[in-house]
């Protein structure tokens, strides 16, 4: 079989170059979490198998021409960004280049950062002022959590015999984030209208929860999120029914949840 009729019928296709694989692996990677996405969340809204994304961003094989279109309009990038083009290389000194790669893969806070600080300093140049960092704005500072691969079910449980990778998401350091420990994404209706399907539920590791606590439970191998009561575990929406361990049920607190992942906590 040639090799375009092996290619025409799969997302992604074997890729000559190693360091080209690498390099479009880690463009896709970069502009995903400059994004604020995951890669299950990159995947479905890809239509694809997670495998496929991960397979990109381990630079195993890389995406066919209509993948790239459509990696383009998800993550609001150029196709040049997604293969590593840049018509500057030529003229670019090696300093050069390294500044802008390292510019590349900075968050778009840390952009707008430098973006401000050059900015201010060309001005100040111009009329030969000594140019002080004192008047830009302080860089936020980030914090970097995993996200537990195993989403928790707001709804009668969610099976945890199969999980996938973990992954890290950068969020503004505030004090919200102070007691967490790790992400939980939310699946399921039954904690609404405090946790919604698809939100990051903070969560400390404790096994002490007071009555009224939301959290994080594992009952016969089931994971769920759901208010600790003496009697039970209940749901906020009225919809869902509560569960009561049974007395010899496989039963235990993972987590309490200290919050959720809010819009403020994002880096621009």
């Amino acid at each position: 079989m040639s090799e375009s009729k092996r290619n025409s019928g799969g997302r992604s296709r074997p890729c000559a170059d190693v360091e080209e694989k690498f390099c479009c692996g880690k463009n896709i990677e970069q502009a995903r979490l400059r994004k604020g996405l995951s890669r299950p969340e990159l995947a479905s809204l890809m239509g694809m198998t997670l495998g496929g994304v991960s397979s990109w961003e381990y630079g195993r094989t890389r995406p066919d021409l209509a993948s790239i279109k459509r990696l383009c309009e998800i993550l609001k990038v150029t196709s040049d960004e997604i293969l590593g083009i840049s018509e500057m290389r030529e003229e670019l000194s090696e300093k050069e280049r390294k500044l802008l790669s390292d510019y590349r893969a900075l968050p778009e806070t840390e952009k707008s950062y430098v973006e401000g600080l050059i900015g201010m300093m060309g001005a100040q140049s111009k009329k030969s002022i000594p140019f002080t960092p004192m008047h830009v704005k302080p860089r936020p500072k980030l914090i970097s959590l995993p996200v537990n691969p195993l989403s928790m079910c707001a709804g009668d449980g969610f099976d945890l015999s199969e999980g996938g990778e973990t992954e890290y998401i950068q969020l503004v350091q505030c004090g919200a984030l102070s007691d967490c420990d790790e992400l939980v994404r939310v699946s399921g209706r039954s904690m609404e209208p405090m946790f919604y399907d698809g939100d990051l539920a903070l969560v400390k590791h404790t096994e002490d929860l007071s009555e009224g606590d939301i959290g994080v439970f594992v009952l016969d191998g089931e994971g769920m999120l759901k208010q600790y009561r003496k009697d039970g575990l209940y749901p906020l929406n009225k919809a869902y029914h509560v569960i009561r361990p049974a007395e010899y049920a496989s039963f235990r607190c993972f987590g309490k949840v200290v919050g959720k992942v809010t819009r403020e906590m994002m880096p621009n």
